[in-house]
């Protein structure tokens, strides 16, 4: 019988399974896009400053699973390694989301309206700090609820899809060990 070998020697399991599970962050990358991208430009919903950095999180992930799917780490380490890439950006559009919906809720008293300033402006007038700082503490834009669907608006909806994601991650890399 041969002996343990150390986690980052160990084989993954069959390629199909880790291949399939990337493919579904591929496709529900891909959904989740096409569907802002359907309100965008059929709905007139122009994206605030959070919800383009809500889809930048998206595409990210979605690019790293692409990218594991196809190269496929043969190790578990290097599954898991694949899995947490794509966990930062998912949980970086989760928490901006569940700020929108916290900043739809209580919106501050000092909140600005951005006057239709989109992100590349903002990225060409401030430094990339000041437009962090500006973009996640949000804008009257911000706090305006355009669109719901059963009571919840768009940010809801994102936070439920994003956590979704977060969780499947997360369950996968569970089972990766």
């Amino acid at each position: 019988m041969n002996p343990p070998q150390p986690l980052s020697g160990q084989p993954a399991q069959p390629p199909g399974h880790f291949r399939l599970f990337n493919l579904l962050l591929v496709v529900a990358s891909m959904a989740g896009m096409g569907f802002a991208l359907y309100l965008q430009k059929y709905q007139y919903l122009d994206p605030c400053p959070m919800c383009i950095f809500q889809r930048y999180g998206l595409i990210i992930m979605g690019v790293v699973a692409l990218i594991a799917m196809l190269v496929y780490p043969k190790t578990r380490r290097g599954q898991r390694l694949a899995l947490l890439l794509a966990f930062i950006p998912i949980a970086w559009s989760a928490g901006v989301a569940a700020r929108h919906v916290w900043i739809q809720h209580f919106p501050p008293a000092d909140l600005d309206s951005c006057g239709g300033a989109s992100l590349d402006m903002l990225m060409q007038l401030f430094p990339f700090q000041e437009v962090m700082k500006k973009v996640l503490y949000g804008s009257g834009d911000c706090a305006v609820v355009d669109w719901s669907l059963l009571g919840l608006s768009l940010p809801h909806w994102a936070l439920f899809f994003f956590l979704g994601l977060c969780g499947l991650i997360l369950w996968r890399w569970l089972r990766t060990r």
